[in-house]
């Protein structure tokens, strides 16, 4: 509930922005072009952001968090050894799985 508020607040301020840069190109602009088209591209847009944050705030960020958290865990309570070593792998990994992930793209776009 207290992410909804920031997150409406924030797409509405980046509406409000491009809508005024809109509205302060030229007339010679809107009449080449076709703006009621672009009212769809910035509703795509704002979309795309309001998942982006969502994303980050309730899947990245977490992840994140939990690695430092037991990171700091096993540093505390057993020894930097096997922190360095558990952020590392964590760390390969997700490099790892990145990198396949590119890699499995190309054949897929194809």
């Amino acid at each position: 509930m207290i992410f909804a508020k920031v997150q409406e607040r924030a797409l509405r301020l980046i509406s409000v922005s491009v809508l005024k840069h809109l509205h302060d190109l030229s007339l010679r602009f809107h009449l080449d072009r076709q703006t009621g088209g672009l009212s769809r591209a910035i509703e795509r847009g704002t979309e795309s952001i309001e998942s982006l944050l969502t994303y980050l705030l309730f899947s990245i960020a977490p992840i994140f968090l939990e690695l430092a958290l037991v990171t700091a865990v096993l540093w505390h309570y057993l020894s930097f050894a096997l922190a360095a070593a558990t952020f590392s792998v964590v760390a390969g990994y997700a490099v790892y799985t990145a990198a396949a992930t590119q890699w499995r793209m190309k054949y897929r776009a194809k």
